[in-house]
């Protein structure tokens, strides 16, 4: 609720919280706001309408950043 309200007050297109497992066994992910759609097409698997997991993506900068830029040129 919290990362809602924030999204919300600072009327972003997108607010999103990326947790990596140290282990090196993927990533999961925490996101609001309207480009939320973004997010659900690009990681592997949706747990609800506003998290998911991507056991491929590790690494923000070199494999997150690149999808989310590419897709987003792409609008």
């Amino acid at each position: 609720e919290n990362m809602k309200k924030e999204q919300k007050d600072r009327h972003l297109d997108l607010l999103l919280m990326l947790f990596t497992d140290v282990m090196g066994n993927g990533s999961y992910f925490v996101f609001y706001g309207p480009m939320s759609y973004v997010l659900t097409d690009m990681i592997e698997t949706q747990i609800d309408e506003h998290s998911g997991y991507d056991p491929n993506i590790i690494s923000r900068k070199q494999q997150l950043l690149p999808k989310l830029s590419a897709i987003i040129k792409e609008l």
